[in-house]
């Protein structure tokens, strides 16, 4: 009887010891405990883990050029950029990595790149997203599906292996910011204004502190020379005034991103964002030594939250 009372006595001690562990080591740390169900709340329309270990080769950039392109230099931003337009033509290989050097040293804190793209070469539904890794010469990127009503998520890596509107940016970002994933967004041109706005919406509230957003974009396209530099001015005009009714109209003779820049406002709109927008980089392809009659031309730079300068 006196063995079984102590043993008894013993067992609830034990229990009594394991509880108290449990506790101390999981339950009772009310704010990591919040702060983790605020952040599965705020990215509730990413998928969270990095699913598919299939990945997208990386081919748009010369490995050669771009181990060059880490030599470019970096210039100072004025402000606390939310987000940017980037050119992904790699032809001006140097530009898309003065972008990237120039963000790190002002926001190294970035985990997470929304990358709005357009679908060049019409392979998804009117608005597509994928969770494929890319291998690139600096290492993989993750990506993350938009996982939103009405929006295609690629089952195929081959679906969008050949779009250099988000593959072309992939290697920068490996380079710059190891660790980080992408969201990316493929945009058709039939997609309409409301569907567009819609995802904007929903890609805001997947936008959180350690979150950029991308407008994977070249300006002008096919133009002279002359044509092509006076069309620029005219678009960066639209881009530094928040033109927006004309960005979203706009052809290739401007942008290849018309529909990118709904998908922007929307953002903006819903985060409530006051921005201005600080010009990094502007060229044209002749710059480069390509054809005077059949241009790409670039428009890089950040968009910086008004009252942060």
């Amino acid at each position: 009887m006196i063995y079984r009372m102590i043993n008894l006595k013993f067992n609830i001690t034990i229990l009594v010891m394991i509880v108290a562990v449990l506790i101390v080591g999981s339950g009772c740390d009310i704010s990591s405990n919040v702060k983790r169900q605020t952040s599965k709340a705020s990215s509730d329309k990413v998928s969270q883990v990095i699913k598919n270990r299939e990945l997208v080769s990386t081919k748009f950039v010369d490995s050669y050029e771009f181990a060059r392109s880490a030599g470019v230099g970096v210039k100072e931003v004025d402000g606390h950029p939310v987000a940017g337009i980037v050119n992904h033509h790699s032809l001006a290989m140097d530009l898309q990595a003065r972008f990237f050097k120039s963000l790190k040293a002002t926001r190294p804190d970035v985990k997470k790149f929304v990358i709005v793209s357009p679908d060049h070469f019409l392979a998804g539904d009117l608005v597509s997203t994928h969770d494929f890794a890319y291998s690139t010469p600096a290492g993989e990127v993750g990506s993350l599906a938009l996982d939103v009503t009405g929006i295609f998520q690629a089952k195929d890596v081959k679906v969008f292996a050949n779009e250099h509107g988000v593959g072309a940016l992939t290697p920068f970002i490996a380079r710059e910011f190891p660790g980080s994933v992408i969201v990316p967004v493929y945009v058709r041109p039939e997609a309409t204004r409301l569907q567009l706005q819609k995802i904007g919406q929903e890609i805001a509230e997947v936008v959180d502190e350690d979150a950029f957003v991308i407008i994977s974009s070249d300006m002008s396209h096919y133009l002279s020379d002359y044509e092509a530099r006076e069309n620029d001015e005219i678009t960066l005009s639209w881009i530094r005034s928040m033109n927006w009714e004309k960005l979203q109209s706009a052809t290739d003779d401007y942008t290849d991103s018309a529909q990118g820049f709904v998908v922007l406002q929307a953002i903006f709109e819903s985060l409530k964002h006051d921005v201005d927008f600080e010009l990094l980089d502007y060229a044209i392809s002749t710059d480069y030594g390509a054809d005077a009659n059949e241009t790409t031309s670039y428009i890089n730079g950040f968009y910086v939250i008004a009252d942060s300068r």
